[in-house]
């Protein structure tokens, strides 16, 4: 989770310059959205923002970070300005735009007497058009600290928290963050090729430091999983998969309990039993198990404490090796597997309810 700025770009063997006022925002597992302003454009005013996004923006991109090991990252783009501009200007109709770009991987590594970090990679170069060799040298910020009229460097401990939200509507692409005091989303329109940004800060009440496009931006953010929110016709929604993963879990469950009845009605035997039940034990912990430390992760410790005993239960029966079913002793133990799988069921079916009752508030503030 990190606040950077670019003090400088090099394309050896020219000088290094920076042309832009330059933010990239990430968080803790990856996204990031990196804004690179002209520095006479900055901050943006009503008039300027009616100029085209090439002559403002030198770059605008949101998506991933994929680390490749020895300080290499693979930034993995879900959309990119440059790219859809460039399509745009070949007559590539809208459809068939690929809005994500070419791949962007850089090098990083420390600056010996320096608390900067030098990226090195290879890119098109704007002013030959041929893919050339680049260095950058970035700065971390302090992401609460940090300021319009003043620089702060990252301190060694700083508390806050980075909340990720991106675009649902088929009709959109885009992401959105908040990271400290400080606010940056972009976002495309796929019908019309237009594009919004957005990058504020907050000092009591929140300044809009770039506004541009026809689209405006929520600043008031959910931070609760499967919160989903409507503002300027974009929903908006947090990027966590946990009702999907209860509506797996409940139904292996419900499978479960059906197979241990038709064990009790001689439906099946044992070996049967066995055979169609192993194999699902460990899948169904193993995403739960998930969930769970991905809550923790995010820092929901209400829900993580809720889900956190059947993790523990879980991970002893697989610890002790007693999490798979013996066709010999399946009759005598059955009982006790009825019993689990019941509580499961319950467990998984709370769940479900409450996630589905958020959908249906989200659903019904969309229809109204």
């Amino acid at each position: 989770m990190s606040l950077s700025t670019r003090v400088s770009l090099q394309w050896p063997p020219n000088e290094p310059e920076e042309l832009s006022n330059t933010l990239v925002m990430n968080s803790k597992s990856g996204h990031f959205v990196d804004i690179r302003i002209f520095r006479q454009y900055y901050p943006l005013s009503e008039k300027d923002a009616t100029k085209p996004i090439d002559e403002l923006f030198q770059w605008c991109m949101c998506g991933i970070e994929e680390p490749l090991g020895g300080g290499t990252i693979n930034f993995k783009k879900d959309l990119d300005h440059v790219a859809v501009s460039e399509a745009l200007a070949t007559g590539t109709p809208p459809d068939q735009i690929d809005i994500s770009g070419a791949p962007d991987i850089g090098h990083f590594s420390s600056i010996e007497g320096s608390e900067n970090r030098k990226e090195t990679g290879s890119m098109i170069s704007p002013e030959t058009g041929k893919e050339e060799e680049y260095i950058e040298i970035w700065k971390s910020l302090d992401p609460i600290a940090h300021n319009p009229t003043e620089d702060v460097r990252e301190k060694e401990a700083y508390s806050c928290k980075a909340t990720v939200l991106k675009v649902s509507n088929p009709t959109y692409e885009g992401k959105l963050m908040k990271l400290g005091n400080w606010l940056q989303g972009l976002l495309y329109t796929k019908s019309t090729c237009k594009f919004s940004v957005i990058r504020s800060h907050y000092d009591g009440k929140w300044n809009d430091l770039i506004k541009y496009g026809d689209k405006s931006f929520p600043t008031e953010l959910p931070s609760k999983v499967g919160d989903t929110i409507e503002y300027d016709g974009v929903k908006w929604e947090l990027f966590i998969f946990a009702m999907i993963t209860n509506v797996v879990n409940l139904f292996a469950q419900v499978f479960f309990t059906i197979m241990y009845s038709d064990l009790e009605c001689d439906y099946i035997n044992p070996i049967e039993l066995c055979n169609k039940l192993n194999p699902w034990f460990i899948p169904e912990a193993g995403l739960h198990g998930f969930l769970t430390l991905l809550f923790l992760v995010n820092g929901y410790w209400f829900t993580f404490l809720l889900n956190a005993p059947l993790l523990a239960h879980n991970v002893n029966k697989i610890v002790n090796k007693n999490h798979m079913l013996d066709a010999t002793e399946i009759f005598r133990t059955l009982s006790k597997h009825k019993k689990e799988s019941f509580l499961k069921l319950g467990f998984h079916l709370l769940v479900f309810f409450f996630y589905l009752y958020r959908m249906i508030v989200a659903l019904v503030a969309e229809d109204s």
